[in-house]
């Protein structure tokens, strides 16, 4: 199956501003937990490890941040110097799924060192 190279920029652009939502989430986050912030007992409350959960977030964060800019050039790339044309689906799924493993890869890094 094949979209055309201005829907597919367009794809990336919708996945840049989804990462970085999940980028400026994270890393409010890892703000509002801060040591002298008002908001940090409301969040953290009793947990066991609030350092190694905060510094997770922030790590989340700028994972989320890497996606958002790789997404924002392909979007760049696509719109801007590559012609209109037909492009195959298969470089979306190859797309989608190293995005997915390599957070996945994370969160399991962060459930073992739990």
């Amino acid at each position: 199956m094949n979209m055309t190279s201005i829907s597919l920029s367009y794809f990336f652009l919708v996945l840049s501003a989804i990462c970085l939502i999940f980028f400026i989430y994270f890393k409010i986050i890892f703000i509002n937990t801060s040591e002298y912030n008002n908001h940090r007992n409301k969040i953290v409350g009793s947990m066991k490890n609030p350092k190694a959960w905060r510094r997770n977030n922030n790590t989340m964060s700028y994972i989320f941040l890497l996606w958002t800019i790789i997404s924002f050039s392909a979007f760049a790339y696509i719109k801007y110097f590559l012609g209109s044309r037909l492009i195959s689906t298969m470089y979306i799924i190859a797309f989608l799924a190293i995005m997915v493993v390599s957070i996945a890869i994370f969160g399991l890094k962060r459930k073992a060192n739990h």
